[in-house]
């Protein structure tokens, strides 16, 4: 925290996600005895009329939210909203403990962004709740099949702040290589650690989206391994990518940027794009500013820009890096004749 901010005094909320079986309420009932974790609220969401995973969390004094019906991210997103006020409202009155935290489980086939976005959009929440990481659990003895088959786990994976692998202990060493070579391609830049018998520590959980934030090298590395984007226009003949199809690929620019033009881009992109923008991270050379700014958005929901006092390297040209899905490459594409102001008739190189 710099020198003069005010204390963010806001309950950090934990998105702990993965797909179907991957063992997340193992992980809870292990990470809710941890000493640290006293003062923990836990929202959990049960695909399904019946909600039963709150009743397998092993613990008794700590605040478990049960939401049903549906999942997180379409059929009861406004759920939500109000699971969060009733803990908050009742955290230290009339015998219930003061909630420092919250862990939100979601089901497991849905997608974080949209959670993502509810807690940094709805006006309930503003100002009592903060994003504190997105935290995505893979099951190695199924994972890679799991990954090939279904897209809302790509999309998971692509999401995360942190990657955690269960059941490692269940699969030989090559598969575990090939596991995590399916990860990294999904994501670059998150750490991924293993968990044996839900062994995770609270580290896993909190702090991950400031840390994603803190250390511009990771970002390097994933811009170094991501193929930059062709600037090919759109014809009748483009073939259309699959739906639900992952894409990492990096933008350059050797000009520095109007910071009303990058900002005013980045909205228009964030609009058009929908949930096909799963994840974007990028070094941003502004007209008159003599360090990077940092930017990293996760489905929408971006973090508050971090200008740097200096670049990490002597390279300063704005350089963003995207996983999208869908259409989300073309959609890039497509905008950044504005961000470069060929739109207009300037232009940047």
């Amino acid at each position: 925290m710099s020198l003069g901010a005010a204390p963010d005094d806001r309950v950090p909320v934990a998105v702990l996600t993965g797909f179907l079986g991957a063992g997340k309420t193992t992980l809870l009932n292990f990470l809710l005895r941890h000493p640290a974790m006293q003062g923990t609220a836990v929202v959990v969401n049960e695909f399904g009329d019946v909600g039963l995973d709150h009743h397998l969390i092993e613990t008794a004094v700590h605040d478990v939210e049960l939401i049903e019906g549906g999942c997180l991210c379409c059929t009861v997103r406004g759920a939500l909203g109000d699971a969060l006020i009733k803990l908050l409202d009742r955290s230290g009155k009339d015998g219930w403990p003061p909630i420092k935290r919250i862990i939100l489980e979601t089901t497991g086939v849905a997608e974080p962004g949209p959670i993502l976005r509810e807690l940094s959009a709805a006006p309930e929440l503003q100002g009592r709740v903060r994003a504190d990481g997105t935290t995505t659990l893979v099951d190695a003895a199924v994972g890679a099949d799991t990954l090939a088959r279904q897209g809302i786990a790509r999309a998971q994976v692509a999401a995360a702040d942190q990657l955690l692998i269960s059941k490692a202990d269940l699969v030989a060493p090559a598969a575990l290589a090939a596991l995590n070579a399916q990860l990294r391609a999904l994501n670059p830049e998150a750490p991924i650690d293993l968990v044996n018998r839900g062994a995770a520590k609270p580290q896993h959980l909190f702090g991950t989206a400031r840390r994603a934030t803190a250390d511009a090298a990771p970002m390097l590395r994933w811009m170094h391994a991501a193929a930059p984007v062709r600037f090919t226009p759109l014809t009748d003949d483009t073939p259309a990518p699959q739906p639900d199809g992952i894409d990492s690929f990096s933008v350059v620019l050797d000009t520095p940027l109007p910071e009303w033009r990058f900002y005013g881009w980045l909205t228009f992109l964030r609009g058009l794009s929908g949930p096909d923008l799963l994840r974007v991270k990028g070094l941003i050379h502004l007209e008159g500013r003599s360090g990077p700014v940092l930017i990293h958005g996760v489905q929408g929901v971006f973090h508050d820009p971090e200008p740097r006092d200096a670049w990490p390297t002597d390279d300063r040209r704005t350089r963003l890096v995207f996983i999208t899905q869908g259409w989300g490459r073309e959609t890039v594409r497509s905008t950044l004749g504005y961000l470069t102001g060929e739109a207009d008739g300037e232009t940047d190189t």
